[in-house]
């Protein structure tokens, strides 16, 4: 069970983590916020196919660049950042 204290404190370590990748992570008061990745559909499904982890593209937003994101358990927010680190890996080839 999460409480909204460990979320928020999972969500700022989550921020940091993308950051520290060079991700372009928005601020945000909430355990969800924005990170910018270029191509947000593809970026989306890959994520999904390659690592089964669901977030959102945000163009139903007028965001076509952004996922958004939302902080979870310890465990699966380290999946996210060791896959979003895949991800950056492959687009400085």
């Amino acid at each position: 069970l999460h409480t909204v204290a460990s979320l928020r404190a999972e969500g700022a370590t989550l921020r940091e983590a993308l950051r520290a990748l060079g991700w372009r992570v928005l601020p945000s008061a909430t355990h969800f916020f924005l990170v910018e990745v270029g191509d947000a559909a593809a970026v989306r499904s890959w994520l999904l196919r390659e690592h089964h982890i669901q977030v959102r593209d945000c163009r139903s937003f007028g965001l076509p660049r952004f996922i958004r994101v939302a902080a979870r358990c310890l465990e699966e927010n380290v999946r996210l950042v060791a896959a979003m680190e895949a991800l950056r890996c492959s687009q400085k080839r």
